[in-house]
């Protein structure tokens, strides 16, 4: 298999001039990435435009294997290192969309919980603390290892919606 091209990746949505000094594209935001933004003014504390995504990890999974697999994701997928800001007055755009450089290192955040079933993985997005997921921040979502009596047997990672579907 070979690395995707820029240009398929991104669609011809950005071009080389896209490039700002930081090693980031920028285009103008969609109207749905603006209609979130505005939305998360309003309400910034909403959760219902989070998604879960919950996996069993086989057995013997490492935290480096896992921050990995997941630290790949995020390379291979733009829409994962996608925010959405005020852009400067010259471009003429009221928001932009920006689309991040990959992590070099990813930092999974450690939770213990009681099993992979539904009520705990409610109980858990129900009690989170720290960062709220934006379109703002430079990373759309939380990832977690999840560990069952001391190993780590699953991953929930915790996706803003519009880093999934854009609407």
């Amino acid at each position: 298999l070979t690395a995707p091209t820029a240009e398929a990746v991104f669609g011809g949505v950005f071009s080389d001039a896209d490039m700002s000094e930081g090693g980031e594209k920028t285009a103008a935001a969609t109207a749905s990435q603006e209609s979130q933004w505005l939305f998360e003014r309003v309400r910034s504390t909403n959760g219902e435009y989070l998604i879960p995504l919950v996996v069993a990890l086989p057995a013997g999974t490492t935290w480096l294997d896992l921050s990995k697999a997941v630290g790949a994701l995020v390379e291979r997928h733009p829409a994962l290192r996608t925010s959405i800001r005020i852009g400067p007055e010259a471009e003429g755009e009221s928001l932009i969309q920006s689309v991040g450089k990959p992590p070099g290192c990813l930092v999974l955040e450690a939770r213990t919980i009681r099993d992979l079933e539904d009520d705990s993985i409610i109980s858990l997005i129900d009690d989170l603390e720290g960062p709220v997921i934006s379109v703002e921040n430079e990373r759309p979502w939380r990832a977690f290892g999840l560990c069952i009596d001391g190993s780590l047997r699953g991953f929930l990672w915790l996706l803003h919606h519009v880093a999934v579907d854009d609407t």
